[in-house]
């Protein structure tokens, strides 16, 4: 996270949302930044690529269901 790989480390942790990975509260306050500063599309696209990368399929633009899976980056 230091190093300001915002895409990646959203990616990163998501999955470790997936995975039921232990989170602190750092690391929420962290994506839901690296989130305010993304549009809309392309928080859709990063998220659909963590869930791939996650193995839980391909979702070209991730829907409203895929959204509340990452609801602590709704803004």
């Amino acid at each position: 996270m230091a190093l300001q790989h915002r895409r990646i480390a959203l990616i990163r942790y998501l999955q470790a949302q997936y995975l039921h990975a232990p989170l602190e509260a750092r690391h929420h306050e962290y994506v839901r930044d690296v989130a305010a500063h993304m549009s809309e599309e392309t928080l859709r696209r990063v998220v659909g690529e963590a869930r791939v990368r996650a193995g839980r399929g391909h979702v070209p633009v991730a829907d409203r269901h895929d959204m509340a899976e990452v609801s602590l980056l709704e803004r």
